[in-house]
């Protein structure tokens, strides 16, 4: 039987994080091949967000101006301080990776996690299958960072957590006059219910994509990105496609951060437990975030031979005064406009011709203070109150 302070399954941003703070002592299982590969994730996020991170300017497209679209209407956001960006994903998460070999932990591809076999006081015992092996790990505690499919989560709670996201992504090679624009596609043929994006990187590609919600339609998000490629729509919007260099598909959770973040000597981050912002479907800065939070946490809990418990109970304060609001928020608003028709959207979008792009950026990541949601209903007296309170927190 083999041993190690942390056991970590998933190799994706919160994983790898928390591998840093650990360094010699943490494990990563990893099942894919490499890391960071496949790619199952678009890479919007924000800029102030990634650069207080610590993520170089090298891995990041900047986006200056976000259109949002219905198959009728479009409203361009030219953005001033809440500059959006496109991360380079496999990028992004092999500097990760570096960070965290350089600190000493040690990363296993193609390794996967299978079960919890013992937990007790001091220690788990958990099995790791290596192709045609399997073998045991005895850890002092073990981290989910295996995202959606919740591979250690799942043992503790059986919750059911049915509403997620499923995404379908072509990545091509980008012949566009501008490479700062991104889009945000909704309602219409192409996306409802669900959206679309266009989102250009900084390998001089392009990604297009399309996301459903489940269980909210069984729409195949393939065919309807295949029907958003083959239409004229891209070329309307001064997008040139060259070859497709590669194709994506991921699933993220919609159902909120759970109630319970761990259990004894086993903790969750990031999607395995809900850390996805569910209006846009956010989750690689919350996830570095977190692996931040709780690795600085399980440095001090290892070093001093403490009780985990106490960590997830700091950490799960932590996440609910600092996020859980504003996911709360965002929850409420991703299930009432997946019932949204074209004619909502267009609606929305005529109120939204009224908000600042940087107020707006706000408005998408659930993040509006109450001066900013003061600002926006003096500017929108038609909104509804409901969205700007949700919004706010309130």
């Amino acid at each position: 039987m083999e041993s190690c302070s942390v056991l970590i399954v998933g190799g994706g941003p919160a994983g790898l994080t928390i591998a840093r703070w650990i360094g010699k002592g943490a494990v990563v299982v990893h099942q894919d091949a490499e890391i960071g590969l496949p790619v199952r994730t678009s890479g919007g996020s924000w800029k102030r967000h990634i650069d207080a991170l610590g993520i170089p300017a090298s891995l990041y497209q900047v986006i200056n101006t976000l259109r949002f679209a219905t198959d009728d209407e479009e409203r361009l956001f030219d953005f001033e301080r809440e500059t959006a960006v496109v991360l380079d994903i496999t990028g992004t998460y092999r500097y990760l990776a570096a960070q965290a070999e350089s600190a000493g932990a040690e990363i296993r591809c193609r390794q996967k996690f299978v079960s919890i076999d013992m937990e007790t006081a001091s220690h788990v015992i958990s099995t790791i299958e290596d192709g045609d092996r399997t073998y045991q790990v005895k850890s002092e505690v073990v981290i989910d960072a295996s995202g959606y499919w919740r591979a250690v989560m799942s043992h503790i709670d059986k919750g059911v957590y049915d509403r997620h996201g499923i995404g379908s992504e072509y990545e091509y090679e980008d012949l566009s006059p501008r490479s700062d624009i991104a889009t945000l596609l909704v309602g219409g043929r192409y996306t409802n219910p669900g959206y679309g994006w266009v989102f250009p990187t900084n390998k001089k590609t392009v990604r297009v994509g399309v996301g459903h919600a489940r269980p909210d339609t069984l729409l195949s998000p393939k065919i309807s990105l295949e029907k958003l490629i083959h239409s004229d729509y891209l070329q309307s919007i001064d997008v040139v496609t060259g070859e497709c260099v590669s194709k994506h598909g991921g699933v993220i959770p919609n159902w909120g951060p759970c109630t319970q973040f761990g259990r004894g000597r086993i903790i969750g981050v990031g999607d395995s437990v809900g850390q996805a912002l569910p209006t846009v479907g956010e989750g690689i800065r919350y996830c570095i975030e977190v692996g931040n939070y709780v690795g600085a946490l399980l440095v001090d809990c290892v070093r001093s031979n403490g009780n985990p418990e106490a960590v997830t109970a700091n950490y799960t304060k932590w996440w609910n005064k600092r996020y859980r609001r504003s996911f709360n928020a965002s929850q409420w608003l991703n299930e009432k406009i997946s019932a949204y028709t074209n004619d909502d959207w267009n609606r929305g979008l005529h109120r939204l011709a009224r908000v600042k792009p940087d107020d707006f950026a706000r408005m998408v990541q659930a993040d509006i203070s109450p001066t900013v949601a003061l600002r926006i209903a003096i500017a929108n007296r038609d909104l509804p109150g409901k969205i700007l309170k949700v919004l706010a927190g309130k």
